[in-house]
């Protein structure tokens, strides 16, 4: 007796228990592959099956339905697989040298210009912060394309609003953002509100974030639509970035 055995509809979950049974990492998915090619044929379905494993099943209509338009669904068969305990899942500790070891094909490409990996929360936060000339690094990414132009998306909203008593320094603030407060070296996204006697450093403040009066937040990464509530202390005197993330402020 399967584990999904007794769950509704029988059927469906039989076949996808079955289907859960195989092992089909990425690059290594020939059984599952083969397993749908099996399926098509014990059901007596019209299939084709590439020289790389895609698979495409062919069902006729149902009763009544056979001269309609036809619906494609697709997915992929592949899973992303955990790493195990050893693996620190690092390019040149493990990725690179397991590929050798496989003798898979591995492309070396020399990069011209800025990049960056966003993988983690401090990668994130870095990538922001360098859309300030004045970054730790020194970088100016602005100049680095020469003629050409970095652009960002129109997001249709209000202008920004610096309030009278609001501080801006090295900063990038979007529009419809509203600055009442003290915002120094930040990247602030559209529709975000620091209100007046809030003070943010270092910060990357997601599209629809407000943080409230008094509060105080450094090195961070404020979520979309996330409150930081009254006289609120986030990551103060800490070198380690923290993403703060609730969706509180959507519903105000």
């Amino acid at each position: 007796m399967g584990v999904l055995s007794n769950l509704e509809p029988k059927e469906v979950f039989e076949n996808f228990e079955a289907l859960s049974m195989i092992p089909r990492r990425t690059f290594r998915d020939e059984k599952i592959s083969d397993f749908c090619v099996e399926f098509a044929k014990k059901h007596g379905l019209e299939y084709v099956q590439d020289h790389v494993g895609n698979v495409i099943i062919y069902k006729p209509g149902t009763e009544g339905y056979e001269n309609s338009e036809p619906v494609i669904l697709q997915g992929h068969m592949d899973m992303v697989a955990s790493k195990t305990p050893d693996s620190d899942h690092d390019f040149g500790k493990n990725i690179i040298p397991n590929m050798m070891k496989d003798h898979r094909k591995m492309v070396a490409y020399t990069y011209h210009g800025y990049w960056k990996d966003v993988g983690t929360v401090s990668s994130l936060h870095q990538a922001n912060m360098d859309l300030l000339k004045n970054g730790a690094n020194g970088l100016d990414i602005y100049s680095i394309f020469g003629p050409n132009k970095i652009l960002s998306e129109d997001m249709h909203s209000t202008p920004q609003f610096i309030g009278p008593k609001a501080e801006v320094k090295d900063s990038l603030i979007n529009q419809g953002a509203q600055i009442f407060g003290k915002v120094n070296h930040c990247v602030v996204s559209d529709d975000v509100v620091v209100e007046e006697g809030a003070v943010c450093i270092n910060d990357v403040l997601m599209p629809g974030a407000v943080i409230r009066k008094g509060a105080k937040v450094e090195n961070a990464i404020i979520g979309p639509n996330t409150l930081i509530e009254e006289n609120a202390e986030v990551n103060l005197e800490h070198d380690d970035i923290e993403l703060v993330v609730n969706r509180k402020a959507a519903r105000l």
